[in-house]
Protein backbone atom coordinates (compact mmCIF):
# COMPACT_ATOMS: atom_id res chain seq x y z
CA UNK A 1 0.00 0.00 0.00
CA UNK A 2 1.34 3.42 -0.96
CA UNK A 3 1.96 5.81 1.90
CA UNK A 4 1.57 9.56 1.48
CA UNK A 5 4.04 11.58 3.50
CA UNK A 6 3.65 15.18 4.58
CA UNK A 7 6.14 17.86 3.54
CA UNK A 8 7.47 17.86 7.11
CA UNK A 9 7.99 14.08 7.09
CA UNK A 10 9.88 14.31 3.80
CA UNK A 11 12.09 17.11 5.14
CA UNK A 12 12.80 15.09 8.29
CA UNK A 13 13.76 12.02 6.26
CA UNK A 14 16.03 14.12 4.03
CA UNK A 15 17.71 15.61 7.10
CA UNK A 16 18.17 12.14 8.62
CA UNK A 17 19.66 10.93 5.34
CA UNK A 18 22.15 13.80 5.21
CA UNK A 19 23.28 13.03 8.76
CA UNK A 20 23.37 9.27 8.26
CA UNK A 21 26.41 8.94 6.01
CA UNK A 22 24.52 6.18 4.19
CA UNK A 23 24.12 5.82 0.45
CA UNK A 24 20.79 6.87 -1.01
CA UNK A 25 20.01 3.23 -1.78
CA UNK A 26 20.86 1.97 1.71
CA UNK A 27 18.86 4.74 3.39
CA UNK A 28 15.82 4.11 1.20
CA UNK A 29 15.95 0.39 1.99
CA UNK A 30 16.42 1.03 5.72
CA UNK A 31 13.34 3.28 5.86
CA UNK A 32 11.24 1.27 3.38
CA UNK A 33 11.22 4.11 0.83
CA UNK A 34 10.90 3.66 -2.89
CA UNK A 35 14.38 4.51 -4.21
CA UNK A 36 13.14 6.56 -7.18
CA UNK A 37 10.69 8.47 -4.99
CA UNK A 38 13.35 9.28 -2.39
CA UNK A 39 15.78 10.44 -5.08
CA UNK A 40 13.01 12.66 -6.42
CA UNK A 41 12.55 14.23 -2.98
CA UNK A 42 16.28 14.92 -2.78
CA UNK A 43 16.35 16.42 -6.25
CA UNK A 44 13.38 18.68 -5.55
CA UNK A 45 15.05 19.82 -2.33
CA UNK A 46 18.36 20.59 -4.09
CA UNK A 47 17.79 20.84 -7.85
CA UNK A 48 21.34 22.11 -8.42
CA UNK A 49 22.80 18.93 -6.92
CA UNK A 50 21.00 15.97 -8.42
CA UNK A 51 21.86 12.80 -6.44
CA UNK A 52 24.33 10.52 -8.15
CA UNK A 53 23.48 6.95 -8.95
CA UNK A 54 24.91 4.72 -6.20
CA UNK A 55 25.99 2.13 -8.73
CA UNK A 56 27.68 4.55 -11.10
CA UNK A 57 31.48 4.44 -11.07
CA UNK A 58 33.80 6.20 -13.47
CA UNK A 59 36.95 4.49 -14.63
CA UNK A 60 39.68 6.14 -16.64
CA UNK A 61 40.35 4.28 -19.86
CA UNK A 62 43.34 4.58 -22.17
CA UNK A 63 43.32 3.52 -25.82
CA UNK A 64 45.42 0.47 -26.61
CA UNK A 65 48.88 1.00 -28.08
CA UNK A 66 49.07 -0.52 -31.53
CA UNK A 67 52.30 -1.53 -33.25
CA UNK A 68 51.50 -0.66 -36.81
CA UNK A 69 54.17 -0.10 -39.46
CA UNK A 70 53.29 2.39 -42.12
CA UNK A 71 55.27 1.91 -45.37
CA UNK A 72 55.94 5.07 -47.18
Amino acid sequence: MQQTRTKEEKQELIQLYKQSGMSVRAFAEEFNLNLATFRNWLYKKQPEAKPADDDLNFVEVSPPILNIKIDG
